[in-house]
């Protein structure tokens, strides 16, 4: 019986390390599928906010979110471009909202960068929306994070200054 165990014990791994090459290509050409599908969505998200069809851009873009999310990535692109989408709109509130729910993804996953500027962006729009209790609210979060020792002092002084400017900061760190 010992030997029986001892040979199953042997054929498992043996498989495993075998296997463990197989399975590795597969994740990869899985990654690179979803790449392909992500930029599709986002290309044709695209296409339908420059046609102004910003309710259908949205949809593509949640997708990509949500598939960003699922690998465990902060869906940085996705989320500024259905921000972009409600702003053109008119919709400051939605917008402002999108960018809290950016605020929490890299809050979640240590990305201060990223939450710090989507707070100021988020002010800046609940701003335009006549909305001054959530801007304070937002501005307040924002100045707790800017005091905190783990934003690199560059990005700090960097938010600081076009904070103290206009409130407004709306993603000069992205290049879309």
């Amino acid at each position: 019986m010992r030997g029986f165990a001892r040979l199953t014990g042997l054929a498992t791994a043996l498989v495993l390390t075998v296997a463990s090459p197989l399975a590795m290509k597969a994740a990869r050409a899985a990654s690179s599928l979803s790449s392909t599908t992500m930029d599709c969505l986002i290309e044709q998200g695209d296409r339908f906010a420059m046609r102004g069809e910003y309710e259908a851009a949205r949809a593509e873009y949640e997708i990509v979110a949500e598939l960003l999310i699922d690998e465990g990535r902060v869906p940085v692109g996705a989320l500024r471009r259905i921000t972009t989408s409600y702003y053109f709109e008119g919709d400051y509130e939605s917008a402002a909202a999108t960018l809290d729910r950016l605020a929490e993804e890299a809050k979640s996953h240590g990305d201060l960068k990223t939450q710090a500027h989507a707070l100021a962006d988020a002010a800046y729009l609940a701003r335009l929306a006549g909305n001054r209790a959530e801007e304070l609210r937002r501005r307040e979060q924002l100045a707790s994070l800017l005091s905190s020792s783990g934003l690199p002092d560059g990005v700090r002084e960097q938010i600081r200054s076009n904070v103290r400017m206009d409130l407004r900061v709306f993603a000069p760190h992205l290049p879309s």
